[in-house]
């Protein structure tokens, strides 16, 4: 129950050719006529506004994709749905609106049509009423459509409380805001590099106003330190650099710094040719040891031109299916395999499930097969007689903190996106039965996520 984004000759013969008993005219909306005198909710119609509203409240924005003038589901959802108190009690607390709207006969800014066809276009929406769910970065969350927002049947007139639980279930289920994990100096940042064999990227500021302007990229007398808080703060940043590289961020020492780790950037920067610049991005490749890429263009609020440059230099990383024990490493092949990651909880010499498990099942071809094109395998042991490095048994002690980890076997499943999507004990019946659930749980878990982003096109579910 959908309407294509189609030329305005087709939209409007396939709205007149719409049942009027299905979807009678409606002449509300979110900017329905003030003759009508129905509640209407605060709609923003300009994305960076939306954002930053967002960004302050530390809300969602709900994107409403629309032809209000033609698309009778969208009137009929505007009347049923996005007009009622209950709707719009819950959005005032809980979103901020944002109408995407593709009128055929109103008129509407060159500025405001150019939005809308760029809104359209980066989410992949093609039909409406079409809701796309972002966080303050733009970042997609979900969607959803008709069916999900309408009023049910068995719903009274003004009370769309299914359309209401869909929705907290949205809010509930956003991604925690992350902070970028950070290492305290130069040294400990090249040491986590070699550590989980990532790229690591340094964040380089200068304060001496007599440098380059080159590389403010927020702009001329652009502030770089501020520059690198805003950032640093970007949840697009973030999410990239926490899954992808080991981080650190330096001020460029002063000329009369004498101090030990002074010295030893000094130095570092001279090997490396890494000039001075009021702010900079560099990225050093634990395996060629040396600087592959500075971005020195860097603007924290369009941020995408900063990622893909990033992206490019990313090291390829040679996954043929073994079991790991570095989470960073394990999330970072996930990323960019787009692979989910089995996570198995065991303790190989005291747990006999956790030893049954592994032979009866992972140790099985079929599953060796399997796993070798999908996962991502990653053991979390909790051995009583080896002994672990200090740093692997904390990972592994927050790990089940984190997952609420109460006995051996446990294998939790974690999405490309990070997101836990299910859990499982030991089973009988092999690899077999232990594959066919594990494909249901990825099935609906993909069916749920609905990925809109270019790298996680439909055509790869497995």
């Amino acid at each position: 129950m959908v309407r294509p984004l189609v030329t305005v000759a087709l939209t409007l013969a396939m709205a007149c050719a719409s049942s009027a008993a299905d979807m009678p005219a409606a002449r509300t909306g979110p900017t329905a006529a003030a003759k009508d005198k129905q509640r209407q909710a605060n709609w923003l119609t300009s994305f960076p506004n939306a954002a930053g509203q967002a960004r302050k409240d530390d809300k969602l924005i709900m994107a409403y994709f629309r032809g209000s003038d033609w698309c009778d589901f969208c009137k009929k959802l505007d009347r049923e749905v996005l007009n009622t108190d209950l709707f719009i009690d819950w959005a005032e607390k809980n979103v901020i609106l944002l109408d995407v709207d593709f009128p055929s006969e109103k008129r509407q800014s060159p500025a405001q049509k150019k939005h809308n066809d760029a809104m359209k276009d980066r989410y992949s929406v093609v039909k409406t009423p079409t809701f796309v769910f972002l966080d303050a970065d733009g970042e997609p969350i979900t969607r959803c459509g008709f069916d999900t927002a309408k009023l049910r049947d068995n719903e009274p007139k003004g009370q769309p409380k299914a359309f209401i639980e869909y929705l907290e279930n949205v809010v509930r289920m956003r991604p925690s805001k992350q902070q970028v994990i950070a290492q305290n100096n130069l040294e400990e940042g090249l040491a986590a590099a070699k550590e989980h064999g990532l790229p690591l990227l340094v964040l380089l500021t200068q304060a001496d106003p007599k440098a380059s302007s080159a590389g403010a990229g927020a702009g001329a007398g652009a502030d770089p330190s501020q520059v690198a808080n805003d950032l640093a703060a970007n949840q697009k940043f973030v999410r990239f650099v926490n899954t992808h590289m080991a981080f650190v961020r330096i001020a460029w020492p002063k000329d009369d710094d004498q101090s030990l780790e002074a010295l030893e950037f000094q130095a570092w920067a001279h090997r490396q040719k890494v000039p001075p610049l009021p702010l900079q991005l560099v990225v050093w490749d634990p395996h060629q040891r040396k600087v592959t890429a500075r971005v020195t263009s860097i603007d924290p609020v369009k941020v995408e031109p900063v990622l893909l440059r990033l992206r490019d230099v990313l090291p390829k990383i040679d996954y043929t299916g073994r079991w790991l024990e570095d989470f960073r490493l394990a999330q970072a092949i996930a990323a960019q395999l787009n692979r989910e990651i089995l996570m198995a909880f065991t303790s190989m010499d005291s747990s006999e499930w956790s030893q049954r498990m592994d032979k009866e099942i992972f140790q099985q071809e079929q599953f060796k097969d399997y796993a070798k094109k999908n996962l991502v395998l990653l053991r979390i042991d909790f051995p009583r007689t080896t002994k672990q490095t200090e740093k692997l048994a904390e990972q592994n002690r927050l790990l089940a903190e984190a997952h609420g980890i109460r006995g051996y076997p446990t294998v939790v499943f974690i999405n490309p996106r990070g997101q836990k999507f299910g859990e499982a004990r030991y089973m009988k019946g092999g690899p077999q039965a232990f594959i066919e659930s594990l494909d249901q749980l990825r099935k609906a878990d993909y069916d749920r996520r609905t990925i809109l982003s270019d790298q996680f096109k439909p055509e790869d579910v497995r």
